[in-house]
């Protein structure tokens, strides 16, 4: 898209040969990177909806995914980091029980801080937002261009060609 651009501008030839040939082939190109774009933004939208709505999923309480564990928070029975660890360890994969343990501790300000990070979803919420972001700031700046490509490349660590290849 570049080349024929520089093609154009380059005054190196006829005018009607860049009305009639540079000049469609340019809008073509242009109107084909545009739906290129539109294309690669509604997949990483519908990727980053589809992991927010798993992990909107997996911070929902379920009343099935309680075990007898679950009794301990509301006993009486003050618990210690350590109880609050044991918890989760043995119910690992519980994202219901990670969640009451992470949120009992909170609540009584114990030094869990890491547990935190497993029940709290809202960094990873945010995460699929930046993604929808940069792929935006991506495909406004780069798609289209030639150098778009080698930065692809670059990024991911491919073979030179690969991401143009796609």
């Amino acid at each position: 898209m570049n080349q024929i651009m520089e093609d154009i501008n380059s005054k190196k030839y006829a005018a009607g040969y860049i009305n009639t040939d540079l000049r469609p082939a340019y809008e073509a190109m242009k109107a084909r990177v545009n739906g290129l774009k539109a294309d690669a933004l509604a997949d990483v939208r519908r990727l980053t909806e589809a992991k927010k709505a798993e992990i909107s999923d997996a911070s929902q309480l379920r009343g099935e995914d309680l075990t007898e564990d679950a009794k301990l928070f509301s006993c009486g029975i003050p618990l210690t980091e350590q109880d609050i660890r044991h918890i989760v360890k043995r119910n690992a994969g519980n994202q219901t029980m990670i969640n009451l343990a992470a949120k009992y501790a909170k609540q009584h300000e114990l030094n869990t801080y890491d547990l935190y990070e497993l029940a709290d979803h809202g960094e990873e919420l945010e995460s699929c937002d930046t993604v929808n972001s940069l792929a935006a700031r991506y495909c406004d700046q780069w798609l289209g261009h030639d150098e778009g490509f080698r930065q692809l490349d670059a990024y991911f660590d491919m073979p030179k060609g690969t991401a143009e290849s796609l």
